[in-house]
């Protein structure tokens, strides 16, 4: 009995010793838990809808009335029970695009929810929306457009104008987008995913400093992105595809060309990657549904319907997205009603 006690206790003491020993530090770049469960989803919905849904455009310049916005039937659950059905795992709403209209009672522009008469100015379709989300087991994502703002004359980011004025006003939009990027984190609960279309740019120039608000509010939330930090990255075209080989590993962290490295040469990075990359910035690809025969739609659009990918392209895009190591965004349109 002693000479097992003495075995089994020289067990527990190596034992003990294994317990000790710090494990090695990774030679290779290691995905974070919530970008696993963001491959994992495979294929999402993108929702766009706005002032342009009632106003026959692809593109807002931030001069349609507010007043046009009126859905009769919109139902936010019908929505999310359909994506359900499709088997999709997580859906992104635009709350504003590149016009400026915001799908939220911000009180930071007239320019939104609270003036349309849609439910009597009292309508908060991105309540509506993650509400929807959460009673249907759907992680809801918000969009959020801060490159453009037609209305304010911004574009990619830049104030119209020279001059101390235009340098003022240029001030006043980035703590404008701080606002807005707050509001959007702290009134709706958890998100899983923040979407700056175009990016949002360097906060040491002239992008709005969101990056902290989000970490400090939706810590766990995918951001989208900057020049400083992309949690994934474009896969490089609007066409539902990435090229093959695809890569989840990138040289730096975060999915910004720069004044050093052509246009041509970084869209090719973003396609495939970069299999000796240092940081994990894995692949996502995004389509309009409405994208055969030579259209390509975000926003619904009268006479539109015969433009809609049938089942054998759409499963073309899964294989060449989903099946080459990215995820697939399916741009849906709801109508005007």
């Amino acid at each position: 009995m002693k000479k097992h006690f003495l075995i089994f206790g020289a067990g527990l003491l190596l034992l003990s010793a294994c317990n000790s020993v710090k494990a090695p530090e990774a030679i290779l770049p290691i995905p974070e838990a919530k970008q696993v469960e963001w491959q994992k989803m495979e294929t999402y919905a993108f929702v766009h809808f706005g002032l342009n849904t009632f106003n026959d455009r692809e593109w807002g310049y931030g001069d349609s009335d507010p007043k046009t916005f009126n859905p009769t039937r919109l139902d936010c659950e019908q929505w999310v029970q359909t994506f359900v059905k499709s088997g999709m795992k997580g859906v992104i709403l635009t709350a504003k695009h590149h016009d400026g209209f915001c799908l939220w009672p911000t009180q930071l522009t007239e320019y939104c929810i609270r003036n349309p008469p849609y439910k009597d100015g009292k309508g908060d379709i991105v309540r509506d929306f993650v509400n929807s989300c959460r009673k249907y087991g759907l992680q809801p994502g918000i969009y959020i457009g801060i490159r453009w703002n037609s209305l304010l004359g911004i574009h990619n980011f830049k104030a119209e104008g020279e001059g101390a004025f235009a340098r003022n006003r240029q001030a006043w939009y980035k703590r404008l987008c701080e606002k807005m990027v707050t509001e959007l984190c702290t009134r709706y609960g958890d998100l899983y995913m923040i979407w700056f279309d175009g990016g949002a740019d360097d906060p040491r120039g002239d992008g709005p400093n969101v990056e902290p608000i989000v970490n400090k509010y939706q810590p766990d939330c995918l951001f989208y992105h900057n020049v400083d930090r992309a949690d994934f990255r474009w896969g490089g075209s609007e066409a539902g595809t990435v090229e093959y080989p695809c890569w989840s590993t990138f040289p730096s962290p975060y999915s910004h060309s720069n004044a050093t490295e052509p246009a041509l040469n970084h869209n090719i990075l973003l396609k495939h990657g970069d299999k000796d990359g240092k940081y994990w910035v894995p692949a996502m690809a995004d389509t309009p549904l409405r994208g055969a025969n030579g259209r390509h739609e975000w926003f619904w659009e009268p006479d539109d319907e015969n433009n809609i990918y049938p089942l054998d392209a759409l499963m073309d895009k899964y294989e060449k997205s989903v099946g080459r190591n990215a995820t697939l965004i399916l741009g849906l349109t709801p109508d005007p009603t």
